[in-house]
């Protein structure tokens, strides 16, 4: 997105953004870990084969 002019540089950005995309991407990643386990504990008759 710097690229295209809509946000500015990394190196310009305040360190409060850059710790905030990391914890962000940390709470997607656990979120998106707990909802497959979830679905893989419930698949009983084994229809979830792309996981």
């Amino acid at each position: 997105m710097p690229a295209m002019g809509t946000v500015p540089a990394p190196w310009n950005q305040p360190f409060d953004e850059h710790f905030s995309e990391f914890f962000g991407h940390i709470v997607w990643a656990w979120a998106i870990a707990a909802c497959t386990y979830y679905l893989i504990a419930k698949d009983k008759k084994g229809h979830l084969e792309n996981i």
